[in-house]
């Protein structure tokens, strides 16, 4: 079984390989130009560990919701 840091990591990948685009249009347009690539890792980076977080913390609120639903 996979701890829910683990797990919140899978789901943060998976939104970002759905987002990508998304995400670099959302940058271009912030920038006003295409980002070179160190802005572009920073910007996957920092995408990447925002989707990390709301997911582990979505994970956590849902297995409290079922420790107290039971």
């Amino acid at each position: 079984m996979m701890s829910n840091k683990e797990e919140a990591s899978k789901i943060g990948n998976f939104v970002l390989d759905k987002s990508k685009v998304a995400l670099f249009e959302a940058v271009t347009e912030a920038m006003g130009r295409k980002p070179d690539g160190t802005e572009w890792a920073l910007a996957v980076s920092s995408f990447l560990m925002g989707a990390s977080c709301a997911a582990e913390a979505l994970i956590d609120g849902l297995n409290e919701f079922h420790v107290a639903r039971n």
